[in-house]
């Protein structure tokens, strides 16, 4: 990690020592990556995409919590190496907040073609 992200991670997990609580409360976490896809890319930066599940249980109780989250990851090439530069986690309220709400398209809009007219129907057969 690298910057935003690597502050964002010092903040929430190591200055919280969530570690210790992780070990203290015999939380079990187990991810597993849905998908993932390029949003954008350069030849030293990208953006991408994951789905991603994580189930977990503390203690001994028996239900499990599973979490469905989606990420955005802005990465940067350093050094050979990709690097996560920001997090963004997307969830419903943020999503719905991002998106534009109009009923005007945006300028420079190019209109969907109409289909094409149909030919004129035959006349029926005179008998």
């Amino acid at each position: 990690m690298t910057g935003m992200a690597k502050d964002d991670y010092q903040k929430r997990i190591v200055d919280n020592d969530i570690a210790n609580t992780v070990k203290a409360d015999k939380i079990v976490t187990v991810v597993t990556i849905q998908g993932a896809a390029v949003m954008a890319n350069t030849r030293d930066t990208a953006k991408v995409l994951v789905f991603m599940n994580q189930s977990s249980t503390r203690n001994t109780v028996e239900d499990v919590q599973i979490d469905q989250s989606r990420i955005v990851y802005d990465m940067v090439m350093r050094d050979g190496k990709w690097l996560i530069s920001n997090m963004d986690i997307l969830s419903d309220d943020s999503l719905s907040s991002r998106v534009q709400k109009t009923d005007e398209p945006p300028s420079g809009a190019v209109p969907i073609p109409s289909a094409a007219p149909s030919a004129p129907a035959s006349p029926a057969p005179t008998s």
